[in-house]
């Protein structure tokens, strides 16, 4: 692992976290109102991080899921797979939860129904990037400016994979708020997210910023270099390898939520939709050699550490991967307009842990995951 950075959280966050959750609170997010809380997420959230956002980068409206951290992390109880889904269940139909335990699993919701999956996606860009530097069509090293000319200069693909490039983000500013607001079915195309994001000042290089228009970039070099759509890319590379039939890159009619908002917002970083199903078979197919070599998973593994904060001991970011040496734990969590997101899984391939439900849900997925990951409970039962 590289170089241990400590990253600190201005004062000012913590006191917008708690502004932020009572504003939250007030207004959950429904069927009738969910684009109207979707818009103050996107304002002052635009993570689709889980709990660990906080840490990558210091905005204030990489928030929201941080302040529902503050409580105490499941991780820390020996929860039970029938408290995890009751608790993340309750009053959510929408809810899909898929917990695996070896061959046995436990699984509840409309585990195979599609759902956005958010920042999920990155894990499935990394993939497809490693295994086109597995056949030679790019270098990992690369400046991501040489194969697309509207990408900024001196941009390695390695560090914009891993958020430690420096680049700032584009959910947070102004320009991109109002557009969403104004137009929450007519994104943004690489230009203009790139336009908002180089005019935003950069970090320092080597320490986790989390950004999602390094994504953006990264989705334009795979077509480049491999002369398909990034829907095509990714359904060679990683949705057929892995038999993930129900998943996939939308295009503009099938990248709307029910309340009129398109992922393709979210673009590269979090476009695709997807279900705990197929989810659960990714998880299975990246820690099971079906899409990488040994030595490709090790170098996605490869992860700059970040500040432990709960539910995570020892976090780190590897290329499009959450990990944490503590947990032996690899996986991503996603946050979106109207949906929460996390597919996680333990590197011995011993149990995983796939949650997609409603954001109005009142408990973390990404710590329900973390919780299944924990817990000593045995699953004696099968139902999927």
């Amino acid at each position: 692992m590289r170089d241990t950075r400590n990253l600190t959280v201005p004062p000012t966050v913590w006191r917008e976290t708690a502004g932020f959750l009572s504003r939250v609170q007030k207004c959950p997010t429904s069927a009738a109102n969910g684009l109207a809380s979707a818009r103050a997420e996107v304002q002052l959230s635009s993570s689709w991080f889980g709990p660990l956002a906080a840490l990558l980068a210091a905005p204030v409206y990489r928030c929201s899921v941080m302040a529902r951290a503050g409580k105490r992390s499941p991780a820390s109880r020996p929860w039970s797979a029938t408290k995890i889904i009751a608790s993340m269940a309750e009053g959510q139909d929408q809810a899909a939860i898929l917990l695996r335990d070896g061959r046995q699993i436990i699984a509840r919701g409309a585990v195979r129904a599609r759902q956005p999956a958010f920042s999920i996606t990155k894990m499935f860009v990394a993939v497809a990037c490693l295994r086109s530097a597995a056949r030679g069509l790019l270098d990992l090293d690369d400046d991501a400016g040489r194969w697309s000319p509207v990408v900024p200069p001196d941009l390695p693909l390695r560090q914009l994979l891993g958020h430690t490039s420096g680049l700032a983000d584009y959910p947070s500013t102004r320009a991109y708020q109002m557009a969403l607001a104004a137009d929450p079915a007519k994104p943004w195309p690489l230009e203009e997210i790139l336009a908002v994001t180089v005019a935003q000042p950069r970090s320092v290089r080597g320490t986790v910023r989390y950004s999602n228009a390094g994504y953006w970039m990264v989705g334009a070099v795979l077509e480049r270099a491999s002369g398909a759509a990034l829907a095509d890319v990714l359904a060679a590379e990683v949705f057929r390898p892995a038999d993930m039939a129900h998943t996939a890159y939308p295009d503009a009619s099938t990248s709307l939520t029910p309340d009129g908002y398109s992922t393709l917002w979210a673009g590269p970083a979090g476009a695709v939709w997807s279900t705990a199903h197929d989810l659960d078979k990714f998880l299975a197919a990246l820690l099971g050699g079906t899409l990488l070599t040994a030595s490709g998973l090790a170098a996605m593994q490869e992860a700059t550490p970040i500040r432990p904060h709960p539910p995570w001991p020892a976090p780190g970011y590897g290329l499009g991967l959450m990990t944490d040496d503590v947990l032996h734990s690899i996986g991503h969590g996603g946050n979106g307009p109207g949906y929460q997101t996390a597919a996680f899984a333990r590197c011995d391939r011993h149990r995983s842990a796939v949650v997609l439900a409603p954001a109005s849900a009142p408990q973390d997925a990404v710590g329900h995951a973390v919780a299944w990951l924990t817990s000593g409970e045995d699953v004696n039962q099968e139902t999927e």
